[in-house]
This record gives C-alpha cells, sequence and structure tokens, in this order.
C-alpha cells in the first residue's frame, strides 16, 4: 500500500490501513464458525468450558440482515476505492486496459462486473444522498446502481433541489420494491418534482433510448453439438423477451393447470406421459418448452405471411395508441413506450377491453368454478403476480384464488362465491396452500389487498420474527395487515 493511501485519515484519526485491518479482525471472529449453533469455549481466565446461548431463527435473520448492511457498507468503502484508482489512471500505469480489469485482475474477479462496479462508483458520486445510504446501509448495492444510473440520465438542467427530491423518492422506494420494480420507478424520477404529463416525456425519452440500445444489442447464435443437439444462446428486447417467456412458462410449469380449464385435462395426460423418465428439473423442462414452441411454429403466421403475433397484454389508453405520449406495461411491470406500444397494436392479439373494444366475459357467477384464460390475462395485469406479501411469483406462475367469499365455503349451507374478478386474485402455489391450510384473512384496502399475516422484513417494518407463520413464536397478536408492494406507473387525469 502506498504511503499516501496508508497514512490518509478515514475518521477519527483511524488510517485507512488501521481501519480495514480492524475490519478483517472483527471477521476472524466470526469466520471460525462453521455451524450456527452454540459453541463451547474456555473461559482463560477460569478454565471453565462456558457455551454460546442457543440461537434461534429470530436470531439468525437479525444477524443475517445485519451483516448484509455491512456488507453493503463495505461496498460503499470499495467504490470510494475504485474511483480513487480510476481519477488517478492507476490502470494505464499498471499496464491494465481499465480499472475494472486491474481490479479483476487484483482479486480474481469478472472484468465485466468490475467495470459496471467502477461504472456505479463513479455515478454515485453525484447523487451523494444515494452514497451516504449506501455508507450507511440502507441500500445495497444494486438498488444504489439503479438509483445512481437513473438519476444521472436526468437533463442537465434539473436544478439540485430537484435532484434531491428525486434521490429521496428512490430511497424511499428501495425499502419497499423489489430491484426490478426500483429501476421501474426509477424511469419515472422525473415524477418527483414534474408534472404526471412531463413524467410522461421524460420516461418516454428513456424508454426509447434504452428500446434502441436493445435493438443494438439483440442477436442471437446457435451451434451444432454433433450429437443430435445444438446449443444456443440470444439477447432480446423486453417485450418479445417476455412474449417467448410467456410461451415457454406455460409450456414448462408444473403440470397444475388441468385445475384451472376442463379441457387440459386430456392435455396434461398426454404430456405427463410424453414427459415420463425425463429429467424434471425446471431447465431441462424449459428447454423442451422451447423444443415444441419451435416445431409448432406455422411457417404461414410468420412476419410478411400475414400472421398475428404471440398474444400479449399490454397495459395502455386509448391516447397512447392514437399517438400521444404514454407509456405502456407489460404483464411483469416492465415499462415500454408508447410508440412500441403501438407497433404491437398493429399486429399483435392485444385484449379488446383496453382499447374500448367489445367487453370480454370477465364476470362468470357461481356456476363455474375455475377462472378462465381471459380472467387470468386480466388478473395478471392487475395484480402483476402472486399478491401475497412479500413474494415475487410472476402470473405465469399463480393459480386464481377465490379470496372474498371462497368457492368451497367452510359452512356446507353458504353458497359457493362467484369466479369473478372482483373474488379473484393470483397465488403462487406455495401461498395458495398456506392462505387455504392456515385460513389467512385477506381485505381490500385502497384498492390494495392485505394479509393478516407476520410483518415483512423490509417493507412495512423491521421488526424480525422467527419461524413460520402461526408457530408459537408468532401469535395472532403480532400479525399485521400487509400488502405486496409492486410498483405501478400512476394513472394521469385530466
Amino acid at each position: 500500500m502506498s504511503s499516501d493511501v496508508a497514512d490518509s485519515v478515514v475518521v477519527q484519526g483511524v488510517s485507512w490501513a488501521a481501519g480495514v485491518a480492524g475490519v478483517h479482525t472483527a471477521l476472524d471472529a466470526l469466520t471460525s464458525r462453521r455451524t450456527v449453533d452454540g459453541a463451547a469455549t474456555v473461559d482463560p481466565d477460569t478454565g471453565e468450558l462456558v457455551t454460546d446461548e442457543p440461537v434461534t431463527d429470530a436470531d439468525l435473520r437479525a444477524l443475517s440482515s445485519s451483516l448484509s448492511r455491512a456488507k453493503a457498507r463495505i461496498d460503499a468503502v470499495l467504490m470510494v476505492l475504485a474511483r480513487g484508482l480510476h481519477e488517478r489512471d492507476a490502470a494505464r500505469v499498471a499496464g491494465a486496459i481499465s480499472t475494472g480489469q486491474l481490479l479483476a485482475q487484483d482479486f480474481g474477479g469478472d472484468r465485466t462486473d468490475a467495470n459496471a462496479f467502477v461504472r456505479t462508483a463513479i455515478q454515485l458520486s453525484n447523487t451523494p444522498i444515494i452514497e451516504d445510504a449506501l455508507a450507511q446501509g440502507r441500500v445495497n448495492r444494486d438498488q444504489a446502481g439503479v438509483i445512481a444510473r437513473a438519476l444521472n440520465h436526468l437533463p442537465i438542467a434539473v436544478e439540485a433541489a430537484d435532484r434531491v427530491r428525486a434521490q429521496e423518492s428512490l430511497l424511499d422506494a428501495a425499502r419497499l420494491l423489489s430491484i426490478q420494480d426500483l429501476g421501474r420507478a426509477a424511469t419515472r424520477t422525473a415524477e418527483a418534482f414534474k408534472t404526471p404529463a412531463e413524467a410522461d416525456q421524460h420516461e418516454e425519452g428513456q424508454l426509447r433510448a434504452r428500446e434502441r440500445r436493445a435493438a443494438r444489442n439483440t442477436r442471437f447464435w446457435m451451434r451444432d453439438n454433433r450429437d443430435g443437439t445444438h446449443r444456443g444462446g440470444f439477447t432480446l428486447p423486453d417485450t418479445e423477451a417476455e412474449m417467448l417467456r410467456s410461451a415457454v412458462e406455460a409450456l414448462a410449469a408444473p403440470r397444475r393447470y388441468h385445475l384451472e380449464s376442463a379441457e387440459a385435462d386430456a392435455d396434461g395426460a398426454d404430456a405427463a406421459e410424453a414427459d415420463a423418465g425425463l429429467p424434471s428439473d425446471q431447465r431441462h423442462r424449459q428447454g423442451r418448452a422451447f423444443a415444441i414452441i419451435c416445431s409448432h411454429l406455422p411457417a404461414d403466421a410468420l412476419p410478411n405471411a400475414g400472421g398475428i403475433s404471440a398474444v400479449l397484454s399490454v397495459n395502455v389508453d386509448y391516447d397512447t395508441l392514437t399517438g400521444q405520449l404514454g407509456p405502456g406495461t407489460l404483464p411483469s411491470g416492465a415499462r415500454i413506450s408508447a410508440a412500441k406500444a403501438r407497433q404491437i397494436g398493429c399486429g399483435a392479439g392485444i385484449l379488446p377491453q383496453v382499447l374500448g373494444g367489445k367487453p370480454l366475459p370477465l364476470d362468470l357467477g357461481q356456476l363455474q368454478r375455475l377462472f378462465n384464460a381471459t380472467q387470468r390475462r386480466a388478473l395478471a395485469m392487475r395484480d402483476r403476480g402472486c399478491a401475497y406479501p412479500g413474494c415475487d411469483r410472476p402470473p405465469q406462475w399463480c393459480e386464481g384464488h377465490h379470496w372474498r367469499n371462497p368457492w368451497t365455503p367452510r359452512n356446507p349451507d353458504d353458497s359457493h362465491g362467484a369466479t369473478d374478478l372482483g373474488n379473484g386474485c393470483l397465488l403462487c402455489a406455495h401461498h395458495h396452500r398456506l392462505v387455504h391450510d392456515r385460513h389467512v384473512q385477506i381485505r381490500e384496502r385502497n384498492g390494495y389487498l392485505e394479509f393478516l399475516v407476520p410483518p415483512v422484513i423490509g417493507q412495512k417494518t423491521n421488526a424480525d420474527y422467527g419461524g413460520d407463520l402461526f408457530t408459537p413464536d408468532n401469535p395472532v397478536g403480532a400479525l399485521q395487515w400487509q400488502r405486496n408492494y409492486r410498483w405501478t406507473a400512476r394513472e394521469r387525469t385530466g
């Protein structure tokens, strides 16, 4: 270590060298442990055997959360060092082609990841509030990177006070949203200090630029393995990737969808017979699903032959499709520009109710138990996946649940609940079973479904809890009404 770095002061007279050494000393006490069970040690003063207190599940979660925050703080320090190396042009002096390559060489890391790390470090220098939050462990490196990248795309003319409001707004969002939804919220950064129409215009510009980059980066390759198989890879824009994902997951999902439609019974049996003896893990199932899709591509339905694109639900309004600004939303929540939405509208199957056409049958009453395909699409656009707090399962992995009035009531004298959108929500298979088995209460508040469950760490409270739901560690009195936070674009008015 050079003398100027070694002698520089970190805080309260502690040098860089002493500070890093202190980190290693603290870690030595933890890395010597190989299990989470209480360890027995000999007291050096008395010679007696001392056993640690038992570690509960709640303790493990609290310790893991605390160390994750410590890791974020270490990342903040590493970014200061990376930025220093970049500013000093240390890579050129050392004969490396970039600071990222230099960092990768020093610890055997990946050059691409290291270059991205350096870019984030540079961008954070322009977002001091976010950099401070990373240094305090309030956000992790990925969250800080998403926010910093978005804020660095703000126009130069944006005033300092507006930049501060944008940073604070996204910092609050990071506490509630998944990393994917945080990225989508970041494209609407201007909403913190502009009108919705101005924010639309800013987001439209960002989305168009991103779609142009995606078009440049789109690629495909395939090679013959000479053993009866081919291997390949691709890079696709979000819209086309979601078309492919929807088709693959529909074919590769565990065979539970025979519960969703009577017509699928025979198909499910045929598929089970065809899959007999084959690997059943997700990657192999999806690989076979992709092969099925390739084998069913009709030549007369490809472009220039008058076919219909794969059905893709796009949440847009009339103004978007008639040329006005206003981005669209895919089922996953990914945003696309108004131009892209209009392009899809020319050749893809879009749900008529979005365009103000003839209404589709969305309410089936009590005569039909299972939600049909049209209702599932509507639920997917509304719930964006499993509605259970903290769950990130996408719509394709979910099942329809009668949340307000169960289709099969507990009391035989009660009537069946209606198979209507107002009585339906999406739950993944795991949470669907849990809601039924534990009789989880659900209510609607301000247009969102809330579940009476233990608090979800990182969302509405920092309270810790251990074990599974409704165990002695989690009495009913500890339950709270929680909802699943997913970012959605604000409705435009006027």
